[in-house]
């Protein structure tokens, strides 16, 4: 730091304060804002980048937090201007806001080399835009202090504590696999970010606040401060007054950023458990900063860091958990000896002065290194074939047994290659049949899909059946205004008045819809069909009464039978579901020749020995009768089966035979 500047020496000065047409004209547009020369002349124009905009969710209460920064300004005798920045919010913006990280320090750059500004406060956090501005601030080497966007409030469903990222991932996959209903995932979508703020989970957002706060460029403890909590507002106008006192202290960014100070911050990325987006972000930010940081050091520090932030996505806990638990600040004081703490930052204290007597109040979130989560790698740099300039992953994430792996690697030109491919069949049945790849399949991938579209492999020869999982019957199920209270009731009813029901599918030629033909066929009758796009919006108009009828999954309809919402006319099994036992089957109530519904199997690749697909298939018949797995199915809705590759084989020619011809002979087709 140099000695304090006088009022002359402010760089705003060549706009406000020489005597010449120019400084007349900036003078007279500032009194044009409402603003007297008393307000401005001779104190520090404090330039506020706010990356607030109504499509970043993350930001939402920026509108608010730049007041409170203004706030400090005044106080501190600065003079305050907000000036709105690029926003990139990760939510919305496609195809990735990494497109626009430095399209953003470009903008951040020139907007305060442009202005009249003597010192910078950056608002940022949601993932792409703290290193964003970050760089651009760099390229003009203000006094710069960053407000982080703090971190969101724990989600919630149904008492159950959300994370961002990784448990919309999880409930997906519960939903894909049928364990959770359309109405549990839109609680799950209400409930998962229920307050201002960034992720908050241990991502790219709250690691890259955290690698901010460690490098020296925001108030002490700032970057763990949920976004709603009172003491953000409070460390807002804290910011600006501190900004004010940098500007005449003349403390820049690069009289805080060394080698040493990166280093600090890539020690705390991997003791936190840190997203691997850091690499990419600390990198340039180095750069910016002269500053030599490269994917070898990483690697080297990881090995001598352990993770001690019991955090999700690698742990259990959530920043909101972390900030009451110490924060930042009791993390970096746990560890020790690999912190730098001679480091300066920009409250003009070194990293060990601000940390110092930080305590750590939950030591379950906040781990003693000698109880560590990992000893040592929180990232880890992989080279090879497939790699070789490195590629990065989180080992603390990843469960123990899938840190060593051995199979084929399947790659996807791009995210929607991925989205494309990667349930599909295909991929199966072009692998290698070395018992690394195999299929779970249904009934639509094996008997259904084959009569309805024109297969990039032949289904018969592509796949050597395995074992038979479980069957998933359908439930039969009306609204309680349909005046029937059997099949043959309804009937009845069909035939004297045609045309008058209607029932609901999940869209056309999918199983629900085919049960619904086949039905039809058994009786006689003929209803009209509503397809929608999905089994969710199906449900909630047959809940409503806009149709009357619909075949869908026992788990899906069971809550609302129990209820009185619905009414089970039967289920479409041969024998009673275990999972609905008071409903009968079709062929009970006298509907011969309509049994149908869904099931799920395991095929392997054609061609893998037949030695491998007998042992694969007995040690799936023995997991199926373990009393915990049979009653796991039945509560998803499931009948249990297992059974051996012949069976199976028997089970999709069958239906194959009895679906192609209910299509065939109702004109079905995919719409």
């Amino acid at each position: 730091m140099t000695s304090r500047k006088k009022p002359e020496d402010l760089r705003s000065h060549r706009w406000y304060g020489v005597k010449d047409l120019r400084s007349f004209g900036h003078r007279s547009r500032t009194a044009q804002m409402g603003f007297s020369r008393d307000d401005y002349l001779g104190k520090p124009v404090i330039a506020i980048l706010n990356t607030w905009s109504d499509m970043n969710s993350c930001h939402t209460h920026f509108k608010q937090r730049v007041e409170e920064v203004k706030r400090g300004v005044w106080q501190a005798g600065g003079f305050p201007v907000e000036i709105p920045a690029m926003s990139l919010g990760e939510a919305f913006q496609k195809p990735t806001t990494m497109l626009y990280r430095n399209l953003l320090a470009m903008e951040a750059e020139e907007l305060i080399r442009s202005y009249p500004a003597d010192g910078v406060v950056l608002m940022g956090g949601c993932d792409k835009t703290t290193p964003g501005l970050v760089m651009g601030a760099l390229a003009n080497n203000l006094p710069t202090i960053f407000v982080p966007a703090g971190p969101m409030l724990r989600g919630d469903y149904k008492g159950s504590v959300l994370g961002s990222g990784s448990d919309t991932w999880k409930y997906w996959a519960e939903l894909r696999a049928g364990n959770i209903t359309e109405d549990d995932w839109r609680d799950v979508e209400d409930g998962i970010a229920r307050s201002p703020g960034t992720c908050m989970t241990m991502g790219t957002a709250s690691t890259m606040m955290s690698a901010t706060e460690t490098l020296g460029l925001t108030l002490p403890g700032a970057s763990s401060i949920p976004a709603p909590d009172s003491r953000h507002a409070m460390m807002a106008t804290q910011s600006g007054r501190r900004i004010v006192e940098m500007v005449w202290e003349d403390l820049k960014p690069l009289d805080i950023l060394t080698p040493a100070s990166f280093d600090n911050a890539v020690k705390a990325v991997l003791g936190l458990g840190g997203s691997t987006n850091a690499i990419v972000h600390l990198i340039a930010m180095a750069r910016r900063a002269g500053v030599p940081l490269d994917l070898a050091r990483f690697d080297e520090l990881a090995r001598e860091t352990p993770v001690t932030a019991n955090l999700r996505p690698g742990g259990k806990y959530l920043m909101e958990d972390f900030y009451y638990a110490g924060g930042l600040r009791a993390f970096l004081a746990g560890m020790g000896p690999l912190i730098d703490g001679t480091q300066m930052t920009c409250n003009g204290r070194t990293l060990g002065e601000n940390i110092a007597g930080a305590e750590v109040y939950n030591a379950d979130v906040i781990r003693p290194r000698e109880q560590a989560l990992l000893e040592s790698g929180g990232l880890a740099v992989l080279r090879g074939n497939l790699a070789p300039d490195g590629a990065v992953i989180k080992p603390a994430a990843m469960e123990q047994h899938l840190r060593r792996h051995t199979g084929p690697a399947v790659v996807f030109r791009n995210y929607d290659d991925l989205a494309a491919r990667i349930d599909s069949p295909e991929l199966v049945a072009k692998a290698k049949p070395d018992g690394y790849t195999m299929l779970i399949g249904n009934v639509g991938t094996q008997s259904i899909n084959p009569s309805l579209y024109r297969m990039p492999y032949d289904a018969d020869r592509a796949f050597a059946p395995v074992s038979l999982f479980a069957e998933l019957p359908f439930a039969f199920v009306v609204h309680p205004k349909v005046p029937a209270r059997t099949p043959r009731e309804l009937i009845a009813l069909a035939k004297a008045e045609p045309g008058r029901f209607t029932y609901a599918s999940s869209g056309s030629g999918g199983s629900p819809h085919l049960t619904a033909e086949i039905f039809q066929q058994a009786a006689g009758v003929k209803f009209v069909h509503v397809p929608y796009k999905g089994g969710g919006p199906a449900m909630a108009d047959l809940m409503a009464g806009h149709v009357d009828m619909l075949f869908a999954s026992i788990l899906e309809t069971s809550g609302y039978v129990k209820s009185g919402k619905l009414r089970a006319l039967a289920v479409t099994s041969t024998q009673r579901s275990p999972a609905m036992p008071d409903v009968p089957t079709l062929a009970e109530l006298g509907v011969s020749d309509a049994e149908s519904g869904s099931w799920v199997a395991l095929l392997a690749p054609a061609g893998t020995p037949q030695a491998l697909i007998d042992q694969v298939s007995a040690d799936v018949r023995d997991v199926v009768a373990l009393p915990d797995m049979r009653q796991a199915l039945i509560a998803q809705g499931a009948t249990p089966r297992g059974g051996t590759p012949g069976e199976l084989r028997q089970t999709i020619e069958a239906d194959r035979l009895r679906y192609g011809r209910v299509i065939q002979a109702r004109g079905v087709k995919v719409e």
